[in-house]
């Protein structure tokens, strides 16, 4: 109670044009299906100064906001599947003992440019909804830990943005080129960009200070309408390197019972 009445909270719902939520409750109305970043931010309610920051990805499905499908039916299953993940992230700082990942990333909304690239990749299987023409171009969207990126894949199922990269293969029973019920498909996703910890990364405890080892990734995806999520356990640590750190990130596998 002594923290909220000492700070004032507000939130950035990710929709263009539209003004911070203020309050410790905040609520919206999404009118598309997207992928959205909400950021909640909290700072001392006397000088201003931000506390902390966090963000959580919002998927919206067409029914969600109740369009019209476009897919036959959705998947039984609409949980990501991953089989592996790695990270690593660069973290360098200033005269000022600034983190200049994070400083560069306030100044670009796209994580930064210029310094060294971080990078994360991530395979995995995913539930196909039935009936999505994979022989045209399929407009999709992917989130890893609050970085969002929106990709055209081709009839080859490959994708490409500025950062990221997009890569998608499936097998079919028929020879037609619509997904039938339960298909399958294989996928890999690259982000590499710098500053990808200061654009959504920090949020899930991917810092150069880490509160602790066992953190969990968010990700989520939008294809033909659907949304499908998954949280990861990851392990991470970071090692000190000249000036700055570095920190690596890897799927955390239950261990095996004896």
């Amino acid at each position: 109670m002594a923290e909220r009445d000492a700070n004032e909270f507000t939130t950035d719902f990710g929709i263009s044009g539209r003004g911070q939520v203020k309050g410790t409750e905040p609520s919206v109305h999404y009118q598309e299906p997207k992928l959205f970043v909400a950021t909640t931010h909290m700072r001392d309610r006397a000088t201003k100064v931000e506390v902390s920051k966090s963000r959580i990805t919002l998927p919206v499905s067409r029914s969600d906001v109740g369009l019209p499908a476009v897919v036959t039916a959705e998947p039984k299953s609409r949980v990501i599947g991953v089989t592996a993940l790695a990270g690593s992230f660069s973290f360098s700082r200033n005269s000022a003992g600034q983190t200049l990942a994070q400083t560069t990333t306030a100044a670009d909304d796209l994580g930064g440019r210029g310094g060294t690239s971080d990078k994360m990749t991530v395979t995995g299987t995913f539930e196909l909804p039935e009936g999505l023409d994979m022989s045209k171009p399929q407009e999709m969207q992917f989130a890893l830990g609050n970085v969002v990126e929106t990709i055209v894949l081709s009839p080859k199922g490959m994708g490409k943005s500025t950062r990221a990269t997009f890569k998608v293969q499936t097998k079919s029973k028929t020879k037609s080129t619509m997904t039938s019920a339960g298909q399958m498909a294989k996928y890999s996703i690259t982000l590499n960009a710098p500053g990808l910890s200061a654009a959504g990364f920090e949020s899930e405890g991917v810092t150069d200070k880490p509160m602790g080892n066992a953190l969990v990734v968010h990700g989520a995806m939008l294809l033909g309408g659907v949304t499908y999520g998954v949280e990861i356990p990851t392990s991470y640590g970071v090692k000190a390197k000249g000036t700055g750190a570095t920190g690596a990130l890897k799927i955390l596998k239950p261990k095996k019972k004896k």
